[in-house]
């Protein structure tokens, strides 16, 4: 029994880690993504900042559209990737939150 709750204790500190260490890499690919896809698009570089007056309300919504977009889904993908990879190491779902 104190086996079992020592484990269940160090789950739930370490899945929080591999959890945020998943997201943090799915977002530096969404940021390389939308960077990519806005230049093969518009066939110029990223403004430095897409909520200056000076960039079209258009390019500006499709910036916040693309990047929310993209943004939600790799997350997704992040979580789920990440608890499968847990149950495969541990043998368990990852801990509730």
């Amino acid at each position: 029994m104190r086996r079992r709750r020592k484990t269940r204790i160090r789950d739930r500190l370490v899945w929080p880690a591999v959890a945020a260490g998943s997201a943090l890499a799915a977002g530096a690919a969404t940021r390389a993504v939308m960077r990519a896809g806005w230049r093969v698009v518009k066939r110029e570089k990223l403004p430095d900042d897409p909520a200056r007056a000076r960039m079209p309300w258009g390019e500006a919504l499709a910036w916040a559209v693309g990047t929310g977009a993209l943004a939600a889904g790799a997350r997704l993908a992040a979580e789920r990737g990440a608890a499968a990879g847990w149950k495969r190491a541990t043998g368990a779902r990852p801990p509730r939150r």
